[in-house]
């Protein structure tokens, strides 16, 4: 099973209060610091030989993105900078998300950490993990 984290703690409220105290969180930590942070939506899922990682990214280039592997830790790391508006513009709305994310995945067994890969199209960052010959499941025969 994997163990998940992102820079979020989370809160020990039940049910939908916990997504409200999150929002309320979010809007506080943005009004206290001048920064926001993203909270990118993700998946992660394995089959027999690996394990697989897909992250929405829109808005962000690739350059922007930062994926490092250590201690059976995979974490995921980025930034969305708000680029300057004239000052002659009036902003009136602004519905889109700006600021830095963190996204860490412990792996439960050991992998091929030199054959790890990174694809980035569309927004969307998809990251291969082959498990290592240790962790791969296999059928054992009772003789």
């Amino acid at each position: 099973m994997l163990n998940y984290s992102d820079s979020w703690q989370g809160s020990l409220l039940p049910g939908n209060y916990k997504e409200m105290d999150r929002y309320f969180e979010e809007w506080m930590n943005r009004r206290d610091s001048g920064t926001q942070t993203l909270r990118p939506k993700g998946e992660a899922s394995e089959d027999k030989g690996h394990y697989y990682f897909k992250l929405d990214l829109p808005g962000i280039s690739k350059d922007q993105i930062k994926i490092e592997f250590q201690d059976q830790t995979l974490t995921i790391s980025g930034e969305r900078k708000q680029e300057k508006s004239e000052e002659s513009k009036k902003q009136h709305v602004s519905e889109l998300n700006y600021g830095s994310f963190i996204k860490s995945y412990t792996l439960p067994g050991a992998v091929h950490s030199e054959g790890i890969q990174a694809n980035y199209e569309y927004g969307v960052l998809q990251v291969s993990v082959p498990k290592s010959e240790l962790t791969k499941s296999k059928q054992i025969q009772i003789r």
